[in-house]
């Protein structure tokens, strides 16, 4: 009996009392904040239209959905979000399925997808904040 009070007295410590929880998460990974995580969401299946060829895939982290460049907005501070076709070119028969969003800073605009897809290489619960810097450094540019 002697052999099991210690490990009774450590499972009390570690699930009942209400002491600080950073050493549990970090001893124990009990009782750890849950981190607020922002994971972008793209259009799918972007595709370059023209009556030349077979419709050409596109990168979908270049089209970032409406919700996603409102949030990503909202993290860098942007003026306001707008919507734009990409593929015109100009008034040329090229056409994309969707539609580019574009966040406007005072210093110039920026593709909502690109921006985003720090949060997507950098997921805020593996590398929490890399990608915000990382963006806002892309702003210096």
């Amino acid at each position: 009996m002697k052999q099991l009070t210690p490990v009774l007295f450590l499972a009390l410590a570690v699930c009942v009392i209400p002491a600080r929880a950073d050493w549990r998460c970090d001893w124990f990974h009990i009782n750890c904040p849950v981190v607020n995580t922002f994971t972008p969401v793209y259009e799918t299946a972007p595709v370059l239209l023209s009556p030349f060829h077979a419709p050409t895939p596109l990168n979908p982290w270049y089209f970032a959905t409406a919700d996603t460049a409102a949030t990503v907005c909202k993290l860098l501070g942007c003026q306001f979000v707008y919507e734009q076709n990409p593929c015109d070119l100009g008034g040329g028969p090229n056409t994309c399925s969707v539609t580019e969003r574009i966040l406007a800073f005072p210093t110039g605009n920026k593709n909502a997808g690109f921006l985003a897809a720090y949060w997507t290489r950098n997921p805020d619960g593996q590398f929490p904040g890399v990608a915000l810097s990382l963006a806002k450094a892309d702003l210096l540019q």
